[in-house]
């Protein structure tokens, strides 16, 4: 009790050492998702929030927390002791080099009618930022606040938006939303960059995207599931969804490059579309796809198959390259997650050769029986947050065969 920023004495954390929103930050900082207690007793109710505790000192800080967001809400209503009648969950925390925290929220509240009768707003979804201080709203879903949806009528208002968030060293955060106005709506990835908002790409029909064929839509992986994101530290994009060209949408993997000025349909061999971004997006604009069920480390004008050639542990395995749960750091170096006869293994490519990591199958470790990772390209931010780090250490958790939770690190040599 005592050290949690902006409560009272009798407030103190209770940390689920399984929550896995953290986020590594520069300057030692580490942002995490906690719940808030009181002590028994207490008027207050139980928070949540996200917080930020430096390495150097050990100093917390609030990035926000339930009451704060709640703020943001003005017609939320109050019980008998002042605390807002609204239920948060936080999701994903970001932050940049300057201390910027991104995070979304998955809310529900009553409202104030004044007629006496409650009034409940269930399951939404918002975007906000933070400085430290202040709480900012970017998008939400409940309240259809008009003009802030970029490129878009003055009457447009963002509807349904996705916790998913990244950002970048220098404060650049993507999202993603569904939109609408009198006269037209749709679904789009946008970007926060000094408090104000862009329009990625959306699902238009009637847009053009520079790079992209003419009458080109880019559209999400499916409606429930959106645009995988990514956003790399010179500020390459990457979005994974799918293509429409006067005919069934097709899985793809899209680059956007700044000095280019245009986007780039990332492939496999022969020019086979990718069905997945496995990683985020490193300084040099290169990332990972998966493309005719192969791993590829990818930019705008080059490919490699991280695979082409396997360790002699794993020839003639019975293999399948997942869909998820890659990485890739500032120096090309890459980790690449598979199935040997259905059992999690990892592999980590050197430049010049894929090495074998962790293999259940194999027992790499020892007594090794499942593996859990980062599986979200949003996650995995070179040089910051993710498995792999730049000095070309991974880690994961791990379940050995008697049970026991691990947690590895490893190092490539």
């Amino acid at each position: 009790a005592g050290i949690v920023p902006g409560r009272d004495t009798a407030h103190y954390f209770e940390y689920d050492p399984n929550q896995p929103d953290i986020a590594w930050g520069a300057g030692d900082r580490l942002l995490f998702v906690a719940a808030i207690k009181p002590a028994s007793g207490s008027s207050s109710t139980s928070l949540a929030g996200v917080y930020r505790w430096r390495a150097t000192d050990g100093n917390f800080a609030r990035v926000a927390d339930t009451t704060q967001v709640a703020a943001e809400f003005p017609d939320v209503n109050e019980d008998a002791n002042g605390n807002p009648s609204f239920e948060a969950t936080f999701f994903v925390p970001g932050v940049s080099d300057a201390g910027l925290g991104v995070f979304g929220v998955h809310y529900t509240y009553i409202k104030t009618t004044g007629d006496g009768l409650d009034r409940f707003v269930l399951d939404q979804d918002a975007f906000f930022t933070s400085n430290g201080t202040s709480v900012t709203k970017i998008a939400d879903s409940s309240t259809k606040k008009t003009g802030v949806v970029p490129d878009q009528p003055a009457d447009a208002y963002f509807g349904l938006t996705y916790t998913t968030t990244t950002i970048n060293g220098d404060g650049n955060a993507l999202f993603q939303a569904s939109y609408a106005s009198s006269t037209s709506s749709g679904r789009g990835v946008f970007m926060v960059r000094s408090g104000n908002r862009y329009r990625v790409i959306d699902n238009r029909a009637s847009a053009s995207w520079p790079g992209l064929p003419v009458g080109a839509q880019f559209m999400p992986r499916s409606p429930a599931t959106g645009y995988a994101l990514a956003i790399g530290p010179k500020g390459h994009i990457a979005l994974a969804g799918k293509i429409s060209l006067n005919s069934s949408p097709l899985s793809a993997v899209i680059l956007w490059d700044w000095d280019a000025a245009t986007w780039t349909e990332l492939t496999g061999a022969g020019g086979a579309a990718a069905t997945a971004l496995l990683s985020g997006v490193n300084d040099d604009g290169a990332t990972l796809i998966l493309s005719g069920g192969n791993p590829y480390l990818v930019t705008r004008s080059t490919r490699t198959q991280v695979n082409a050639t396997l360790p002699t542990a794993l020839q003639g395995a019975s293999l399948g390259w997942l869909d998820a749960g890659g990485a890739i750091n500032n120096y090309g170096r890459a980790v690449v997650q598979y199935a040997n006869s259905g059992k999690a293994g990892l592999a980590l490519w050197t430049g010049q050769k894929l090495l074998v990591v962790a293999d259940a199958q194999l027992g790499t470790p020892e007594d090794l029986s499942t593996i859990s990772t980062v599986v979200k390209p949003e996650r995995d931010r070179p040089g910051r947050s993710g498995l792999l780090n730049d000095a070309d250490e991974l880690t994961f958790k791990g379940t050995l065969t008697d049970g026991t939770e691990v947690i590895y690190l490893g190092t490539g040599e």
